[in-house]
């Protein structure tokens, strides 16, 4: 038990439970799967089963700090991401560029790097957990597939995230180019 993440977990709870119904209102009812993607609806639902097993059972509190900290440490990157697209902006500008490549960087080192070590860790230690208590095991045991979860849905959009660098890569070379163009022809 930890008095910080047990706040925070609880502050987490408040934020999902506006979020999740209004995910699944969006996607259900208004038919917007653009808004509330399957996977990113299935996260939340994850992030808030996992919240639940450690407000509630106070198991498996170190992993599930590690995982939502990687997991808000992109969103700040994330989010603006997202409300640029929303907005209309284009993203290609310098501000948008600078906020997708930290996006990439925190993602891969954070989601997928830190978590995939975590996720070695929390199968360590589980193999060598031991309790008399079976409601402890099935708590224990639920948190790590709560976890292992979350992480193969990292997995799975590494190749999305990837793909949006490889794109946003080839418009900065294609921006650079047409500058040596226009200065080639400036000087001529």
């Amino acid at each position: 038990y930890n008095p910080i993440g047990y706040a925070t977990m609880c502050v987490t709870l408040g934020y999902f439970s506006l979020s999740v119904p209004w995910n699944l209102y969006m996607r259900f009812r208004e038919r917007r799967s653009d808004v509330a993607p399957l996977p990113m609806l299935v996260h939340h639902c994850m992030v808030v089963a996992g919240a639940l097993v450690y407000v509630l059972g106070g198991v498996c509190a170190f992993y599930g700090a590690i995982a939502f900290a990687c997991m808000e440490l992109t969103n700040l990157f994330f989010i603006p991401r997202v409300i640029a697209e929303m907005a209309g902006w284009h993203m290609g500008s310098p501000l948008c560029t600078v906020n997708g490549l930290c996006l990439v960087i925190t993602f891969v080192v954070f989601r997928v790097g830190t978590c995939t070590g975590i996720a070695i860790l929390f199968t360590s230690d589980l193999a060598h957990f031991a309790s008399p208590h079976p409601a402890e095991w099935v708590l224990v045991i639920f948190a790590y597939a709560i976890f292992m979860g979350v992480l193969v849905l990292s997995w799975i959009w590494l190749r999305r995230v990837l793909k949006e660098l490889s794109d946003g890569v080839k418009v900065l070379l294609q921006h650079r180019r047409a500058l040596r163009v226009q200065r080639n022809a400036a000087a001529a």
